[in-house]
C-alpha cells in the first residue's frame, strides 16, 4: 500500500486581505513562496521517497510554475477558477480554504486504490531530518496536540478513518470566527468520532508568513 502526502498551497495570495488577527496576509512574495513550496515537494522526496503527492493549489500561477509543479509532482491540481473554493481561499479566516482544498483531495483520493496514509502538510513547510513515518499511526489519526487544539501543518490520516476526517471537514466548514480557526477545530472535532495517536515531534519546519522577520517554526 501507498502514502499519499497532499499539500495545501496558495502561491499567490491575496495580500489586500488580511486575517482575523492581523493585517498581514504574506511577507513573502509570489517568487518566495514558489521556491518554499518546491523544497516541500524536495523534502518528501528525500524523506519519504515511496510516497505519492498531490498538490492542490488555489491562486493564479505562471506558465512555468504550473508546468514544474505538473512535471514534479504525481497529481496536480489547481482550482483557482473554482468560485467556492477561491472565496474560502481569501477570506479572512485562515484555515478555512485548506478545509475546502482538503475536502477535493479526499474525493480526489477515493478514486485511487492501495492507499493507507494521508500525511496533509502545508506548502512551503518542509520535512526534516527528525520526520519518522513509524510515529504515524497506520491505524488512527495522528496529531501533535496543542493546549486548545492540535497542529495542522502537518498530521496523519489512516485510510480507515477517511470517512470521519472527510465529516469532520464538512462540520467545521461554518464553525470559523475570529477567534476559533482549524487548529482549534479539526482535531477536536474529529475526536469526537475517533481516537487519535499523539506524537510529540513532528519533524517539519517552515517559515510563518505573517512574521516580518521571517520567524523559523519547527516541531
Amino acid at each position: 500500500m501507498k502514502d499519499i502526502f497532499i499539500i495545501t498551497s496558495v502561491i499567490r495570495p491575496n495580500t489586500q486581505q488580511g486575517w482575523t488577527y492581523t493585517s498581514i496576509r504574506s511577507t513573502f512574495s509570489p517568487k518566495e513562496r514558489f521556491e518554499q513550496t518546491q523544497s516541500t515537494i524536495n523534502s518528501i522526496r528525500k524523506y519519504c521517497g515511496n510516497a505519492k503527492i498531490l498538490l492542490v493549489e488555489c491562486s493564479q500561477l505562471e506558465i512555468d510554475e504550473h508546468e514544474y509543479f505538473a512535471k514534479n509532482v504525481d497529481y496536480f491540481m489547481n482550482l483557482f477558477d473554482d468560485p467556492i473554493i477561491n472565496q474560502a481561499v481569501n477570506s479572512v479566516y485562515k484555515g478555512l480554504g485548506e478545509v475546502y482544498q482538503c475536502l477535493w483531495a479526499i474525493d480526489f483520493i477515493k478514486d485511487l486504490n492501495n492507499i493507507r496514509n494521508i500525511y496533509k502538510i502545508s506548502g512551503r513547510y518542509i520535512l526534516t531530518q527528525k520526520f519518522d513515518i513509524n510515529k504515524f499511526s497506520t491505524d488512527i489519526p495522528t496529531f501533535l496536540k496543542y493546549a486548545d487544539g492540535h497542529c495542522t501543518v502537518l498530521y496523519s490520516i489512516s485510510n480507515n478513518k477517511f470517512i470521519e476526517y472527510e465529516m469532520s471537514l464538512h462540520k467545521i466548514k461554518n464553525m470559523f470566527n475570529g477567534y476559533v480557526g482549524i487548529e482549534q477545530l479539526l482535531g477536536n472535532i474529529l475526536n469526537q468520532s475517533t481516537p487519535i495517536h499523539p506524537i510529540d515531534e513532528l519533524g517539519v519546519c517552515g517559515y510563518v508568513a505573517v512574521d516580518n522577520g521571517g520567524l523559523l517554526w519547527e516541531k
